[in-house]
């Protein structure tokens, strides 16, 4: 939970980032990535790869549009188990606005155990919408946790 609370972060970060410079951007590139991590009571030793793609926009009537999205596909090792792991995870952010914005960012996370070892499944929805006046308008988050 904490390490998609970090990931939510970063994908805010990037959004601010992307929303501060020029009119029209897209980059991609792959990151590697590799770390342990505690999915369903085992620390699970990950290594994979991170894609990312970044793409911003801004109209000539001062709409801004910026899209990330990054897929991470990795492979590991329950530290106490042994049991094999792939990991999979999906981060996708919106952000759409001109006076006032609107964020939507979904994260979806599969880590697929081998034999009797068990899944995990997270997928979390967060939207807010500000208006021009920088007021909180809506906000929302969905999570579900799933180990089995």
């Amino acid at each position: 939970m904490k390490r998609n609370l970090v990931i939510l972060s970063l994908v805010a970060a990037m959004g601010l980032m992307l929303t501060s410079q020029a009119i029209a951007q897209s980059s991609q590139g792959r990151i590697p990535f590799g770390g342990t991590f505690d999915f369903c009571g085992e620390l699970i030793d990950l290594e994979g790869e991170i894609h990312v793609v970044a793409n911003f926009v801004e109209s000539k009537s001062g709409n801004v549009m910026s899209k990330f999205h990054y897929n991470l596909k990795a492979t590991g090792v329950g530290q106490t188990s042994g049991a094999a792991y792939q990991a999979n995870e999906t981060v996708n952010q919106t952000i759409n606005g001109s006076k006032g914005f609107n964020e939507t960012v979904t994260i979806s996370t599969l880590l697929i155990g081998q034999g009797k070892a068990p899944n995990y499944k997270y997928k979390v929805t967060f939207h807010i919408t500000v208006n021009a006046n920088g007021e909180l308008t809506a906000e929302v988050l969905n999570e579900s946790v799933e180990c089995k």
